[in-house]
């Protein structure tokens, strides 16, 4: 619903997906790297959360 009132207000929205700890192909990665499937699925998300504030922009700013 707020992506779609900011794109009609002419901003350029991203919308961005969460991490799903529950996929098969998730945890197989977390097991081929030696990590917990939690661990590894928070690594991503802070990952995520990184390149998310480096490419979104606050109206007003």
């Amino acid at each position: 619903m707020l992506a779609r009132y900011f794109r009609l207000q002419g901003y350029d929205v991203k919308l961005q997906l969460g991490v799903d700890e529950h996929s098969i192909n998730v945890d197989r990665k977390a097991r081929e790297l030696g990590l917990d499937t939690q661990d590894y699925c928070d690594q991503i998300v802070e990952r995520f959360c990184i390149g998310w504030l480096r490419s979104v922009h606050f109206p007003g700013q």
